[in-house]
């Protein structure tokens, strides 16, 4: 899951990937319901129940990034913690 850049197991948007079981066809799906810029979305059926089998420990994830994304301006000295 990371090359695909999925952080976790979540929702299935953004960059989280859903674990979804259908009884009726005896299948476990991995998704996420958002298209790439082709329109594209992701999924993988799996046949069997595999819900138990993936967890956040066995499965490797993208690392999410932190970044700075602007600085914030001078604050009032009144106000800063400390």
């Amino acid at each position: 899951m990371s090359a695909l850049g999925y952080t976790c197991f979540g929702d299935g948007t953004g960059h989280t990937m859903a674990r979804a079981y259908n009884q009726e066809l005896n299948r476990t799906y991995l998704t996420n319901s958002e298209a790439d810029a082709q329109g594209y979305s992701f999924q993988v059926a799996l046949v069997g129940d595999w819900r138990k089998s993936f967890y956040e420990r066995n499965v490797i994830f993208a690392q999410t990034e932190v970044a700075l994304v602007g600085v914030a301006p001078d604050v009032d000295p009144a106000y800063q913690l400390g």
